[in-house]
């Protein structure tokens, strides 16, 4: 019985670690567990769309005030572009209200699962656009107004109309699907 109390305190520390002992021979030892400088990193997911060249963000104010005007029935009197990290963004102003767009660039090989959690967070009721090449959706927190989302290569689009006057559901649907897509 006093062996037994004797090795109780060798069996608890090798429990602590993990249970293994180390082997005798250090090399064998850096053999068994290689150290965390020299792991291999884990490998990124390979990317499901391709990243969209800068460049095409660089004027965030892509649409013009006369077109913006135009399906909205508003003069645009000034244009605001922003830049904020991955995000960047024009706000179009009006004598009615605004308009403003966001383009959100993610990372390519997390796209799929940025643009899920996206969708999930945004409150208010989502409807998909039935074969929509972009991946469309609107998005409804009210009654009147919405707002239109879409993606281009690793580059999530936001269209938010901010006017005065309120239309039902269907009408701002309507005008934000009958714009140009950009980038």
């Amino acid at each position: 019985m006093s062996r037994f109390f004797s090795l109780l305190p060798l069996t608890l520390v090798l429990a602590a670690c993990g249970g293994e002992s180390a082997p005798a021979d250090p090399a064998a030892n850096a053999q068994a567990k290689p150290d965390s400088v020299s792991a291999k990193p884990a490998s990124q997911p390979k990317p499901s769309v391709a990243a969209m060249d800068p460049a095409k963000l660089k004027d965030p104010c892509i649409f013009t005030k006369e077109e913006v005007g135009k399906t909205f029935g508003i003069t645009i009197a000034t244009t605001e572009p922003e830049k904020m990290g991955q995000m960047s963004g024009c706000t179009y102003k009006g004598d009615k209200g605004s308009l403003r767009i966001n383009f959100i660039a993610h990372d390519p090989g997390y796209f799929d699962m940025a643009v899920a959690s996206m969708k999930k967070m945004k409150p208010g009721r989502k409807v998909d656009i039935a074969g929509d090449p972009d991946g469309a959706w609107m998005q409804f927190v009210s009654e009147t107004g919405g707002y239109l989302n879409y993606n281009r290569q690793n580059v999530s689009i936001e269209i938010l109309p901010m006017m005065d006057a309120s239309e039902s559901n269907a009408a701002t649907q309507e005008k934000l699907l009958s714009m140009r897509r950009i980038p």
